[in-house]
């Protein structure tokens, strides 16, 4: 099976051998786990009985019944402590992401690996990640049709406490000089300038605010950027080209 490049991110930090993946959608994320031997057996839960009716649908059609099991429910509660090595969730907000962690302690404090996908809220989710006892081995951001992705690989274990640009981008994209970091930053330069421009209009005290909290993001992009020595952050968008306003970082 062929799946996106936002799909196959998260698929390559699966180290199995038994997989939960919650929020299946289409049973995409296990028939692809299957095929490429990274796991044996997995389970696709979605709490949406029409996504998953679809997966059961994929699953027959690939003949994996034997070993992608379905389950309808919300959140790690289809699942028992001990029952699967590596959970998986992907294309979710991060604040729905952050509150099934929570809900769902006793499965996460049984497993060795996390491998989310938020789609919004990041920061928090590195957050509820290190909250739960896991330590964020591996990142990769990915760009695809208009929008900046972040997967994290996560497995039990401590790190030294975050500062405020690794907590919103990630230290080990931080670390690794991620080019596609490098162009979220650049996305969101052009995003502040345009905004610091309209905000100059208006001479009141909230526009002059506003104005203020503008430059210290722009300058704070600069700091973040700085890794990336000898290069520009106010300039075109690189290989990945330019994204809408409303592209996002997931």
């Amino acid at each position: 099976m062929e799946i996106s490049q936002r799909l196959q991110a998260v698929a390559q930090f699966v180290t199995g051998p038994v997989v939960a993946d919650i929020g299946t959608d289409h049973g995409y994320i296990p028939i692809y786990l299957v095929q490429t031997g990274k796991a044996k057996k997995v389970i696709a839960a979605d709490v949406r009985p029409g996504p998953l009716a679809r997966a059961r649908e994929h699953i027959a059609q690939y003949g994996l019944n034997a070993s992608i099991e379905t389950r309808l429910g919300s959140g790690l509660s289809v699942l028992s402590p001990g029952e699967v090595q590596t959970v998986v969730v992907s294309g979710l907000g991060g604040m729905l992401l952050c509150s099934l962690l929570e809900e769902g302690a006793a499965v996460v404090a049984s497993v060795k690996q996390l491998v989310l996908q938020p789609q919004l809220d990041v920061p928090a989710v590195r957050d509820a990640v290190h909250r739960c006892g896991f330590a964020i081995c591996q990142e990769q951001m990915v760009y695809e049709e208009g929008k900046f992705y972040t997967v994290l690989d996560c497995i039990r274990g401590e790190e030294a406490p975050y500062n405020k640009a690794e907590l919103r981008f990630g230290r080990r994209n931080i670390e690794k000089r991620c080019p596609v970091l490098r162009e979220y930053l650049r996305y969101l330069w052009q995003q502040t300038k345009k905004q610091r421009r309209f905000a100059a209009q208006g001479q009141t005290d909230r526009a002059i605010a506003r104005q203020r909290e503008l430059e210290a993001e722009q300058n704070f992009l600069q700091e973040v950027f700085s890794c990336y020595e000898g290069q520009s952050i106010d300039g075109d968008l690189g290989s990945l080209g330019s994204t809408e306003p409303g592209g996002k970082l997931g």
